[in-house]
């Protein structure tokens, strides 16, 4: 991934998993694309995930949508959108997977603008960690 003129490189994500590695520079720019708050501050790697995972998801009782899903982990998802939503906003998400149905709320840490939204999660039931924890060690097969 080429970062024109940016010396300073910062990687995040994983790297020699298979899951996918983006590159960020000092001014915001990742894949050459402008993106606010970073992701220095993640507690768990994610994982790439297949196009088969989606999320409907919703903005303080708004307009719901359904996006699919770039990678997850037990502390996050990236979700794939074209909207424009501003870092620290609320967002409750609805999984709905082989493992059962996961309801999970959610802020928005990271915004890559055109691209998605990197989402801290925030509050889950211990039943729907435990399916995400069943969901990860599958796709970490």
């Amino acid at each position: 991934m080429r970062l024109a003129g940016l010396e300073h490189k910062r990687h995040f994500g994983l790297d020699d998993s298979g899951a996918s590695v983006h590159s960020i520079g000092q001014r915001g720019e990742v894949d050459g694309v402008m993106v606010t708050g970073t992701k220095e501050n993640r507690k768990a790697a994610r994982v790439a995930v297949s196009k088969g995972i989606w999320v409907a998801w919703q903005l303080a009782k708004k307009q719901r949508h359904v996006s699919r899903v770039s990678d997850l982990s037990i502390g996050g998802v990236f979700i794939a959108t074209s909207l424009a939503i501003p870092t620290g906003t609320n967002i409750e998400m609805l999984f709905a997977l082989p493992e059962g149905e996961m309801r999970i709320h959610g802020v928005v840490r990271y915004v890559a603008s055109g691209k998605g939204v990197g989402v801290e999660f925030t509050n889950m039931g211990t039943g729907d960690r435990a399916r995400l924890q069943e969901l990860l060690r599958r796709l970490n097969r």
